[in-house]
């Protein structure tokens, strides 16, 4: 609908029968707590066109179930998010709209999203982080639909299997160099590609005190982290596996071409590398020698409830709905989409295996607001350290004092 007369608090809205999720399976039809009122739902193509289509089609069963209407607003998704802070606030918004997990400390800090009920119970519906993505400060923001994470995609005509561990796949990979194929691709000097291996050594970027993100705790400069930016330098330097500037443009070019083995992508890039010809396999990213996998960042996308909804426990009974319903639906029909449920069907689809499995050895991104203080500097520190402008562990100590400062002057 047109949401109008937004000033009410929506808290005291906030019902047992309108617990967010049911607890029921995805196939269950999870109980409608009210009847007769219109939502407007703001959606995007970050879940694909096919994924909005299926969007529509859940969302008529529950118009059906419950005799509410839900009105749909197609957006790209960047589209999206520049305008929730401006029609929130202008009460021009949706009841309930899609959102990545990393804009929940903005819009939290910008009073633009509502917290939503679920029980211990509830989350163990979904994969191990995904509840937790769209939390912050003790309160959940959002319901987890899907998540997109990095994983190991190879050629099986270049590779048939995938060894077992990383320094394995290393020295298959770099007997395939010739100059014009490449054994492994992946933009090695970008922080967002490469954290995945100081994660593995037990790198982080913020702690946790008492359950909760500790933003004062910052781990980019230790040990285990020094440790992994390290590593990469030596697959340039010494191993010379790839070129430092390697990006995501050049691997997917030459891994759609048939000269590049492998790459570390993500799921949206599949249907073209299949389109290309590619029989595509994927896999997590074999362990390194210290026994533990990689660990790339992980995001979730999601729906969020307005704080500025006069349909408080109708939207609830939406996003209960569409929590236990949609995941599978947009998996089957992307394999962009992996579903954020918990213990999906796997069975014949060795790709969604390869996802899944990675997806569980993974580092979701930060929620915290002060995780937009953390790119600049870390992304400097991967380029000055793989381009050989620093060592590891200065241009991480420079990063992290650049990060503290930064926190410390808000």
């Amino acid at each position: 609908m047109k949401i109008t007369s937004r000033a009410a608090a929506v808290a005291a809205s906030f019902t047992a029968g309108a617990m967010l999720l049911t607890g029921c399976a995805a196939q269950d039809k999870p109980a409608p707590s009210v009847d007769g009122v219109s939502i407007e739902l703001w959606i995007g193509d970050r879940i694909t066109q096919a994924g909005m289509d299926a969007t529509r089609e859940i969302v008529a069963d529950w118009e059906a179930e419950t005799g509410n209407t839900v009105e749909i607003v197609d957006n790209s998704f960047f589209e999206l998010m520049n305008k929730i802070p401006v029609a929130v606030p202008a009460g021009e918004g949706p009841d309930a709209f899609l959102l990545t997990n990393n804009y929940v400390g903005q819009f939290v800090s910008q009073n633009l999203i509502a917290p939503v009920a679920i029980s211990d119970d509830e989350r163990a519906q979904f994969v191990d982080g995904a509840v937790d993505s769209f939390s912050l400060d003790g309160e959940t923001y959002g319901v987890p639909l899907v998540a997109d994470v990095q994983a190991l995609v190879y050629n099986k005509a270049l590779l048939p299997e995938v060894p077992e561990t990383f320094d394995e796949l290393v020295k298959t990979a770099a007997a395939m160099n010739d100059g014009s194929t490449y054994g492994l691709l992946f933009p090695i000097d970008q922080f967002w590609s490469s954290f995945a291996f100081l994660a593995a050594e037990g790198g982080y970027i913020f702690g946790e005190s008492d359950g909760a993100v500790d933003v004062t705790d910052l781990g980019l400069d230790s040990a285990g982290s020094v440790a992994g930016l390290e590593y990469l330098v030596s697959l340039v330097n010494d191993t010379q596996l790839m070129p430092a500037d390697t990006t995501a443009e050049v691997a997917q070019g030459m891994f759609s071409a048939g000269k590049a083995a492998a790459i570390i992508e993500g799921p949206a890039a599949v249907a073209d590398f299949e389109a290309a010809g590619i029989e595509v396999g994927v896999a997590p990213i074999p362990v390194l020698a210290s026994g533990n996998g990689p660990a790339p960042f992980a995001t979730y996308t999601g729906l969020a409830m307005s704080v500025e909804t006069d349909e408080a426990e109708a939207t609830q009974s939406l996003l209960s709905y569409l929590g236990a319903n949609l995941p599978a639906a947009l998996q089957e029909v992307s394999n962009g989409n992996i579903s954020a449920l918990a213990g999906a069907d796997t069975v014949g689809n060795d790709q969604l295996a390869g996802w899944t499995a990675q997806l569980a050895q993974s580092y979701p991104l930060p929620t915290v607001p002060e995780m937009n203080l953390v790119w600049g500097p870390a992304i400097a520190a991967f380029t000055q350290a793989i381009h050989g402008q620093a060592t590891a562990a200065d241009a991480l100590a420079e990063a992290q004092k650049a990060i503290a400062d930064a926190i410390a002057a808000q």
